[in-house]
């Protein structure tokens, strides 16, 4: 298992970006803590494999549909 911190960026709708992010945490079984979430930045705390994090990660900069996805910053946690 991997840690993670990951911060997304850009124009955001709080919460449609936040429950886009948490269906993907479900879907790919990541533990998570929400560190910053507002309407230009999501910053995350993951653990989880390596690879479903980077599948969160180019999940995320889809975006959802009303945010505007500037950066997805991963960082070791």
């Amino acid at each position: 298992m991997t840690k993670r911190e990951m911060t997304i960026s850009g124009t955001l709708k709080t919460k449609e970006m936040l429950d886009f992010i948490q269906h993907y945490l479900r879907l790919f079984d990541l533990d998570n803590q929400i560190v910053v979430a507002n309407t230009t930045r999501v910053t995350l705390l993951l653990h989880g494999a390596p690879e479903l994090i980077d599948m969160l990660e180019m999940a995320c900069w889809l975006g959802s549909a009303n945010s505007r996805i500037t950066s997805v910053l991963v960082t070791p946690g």
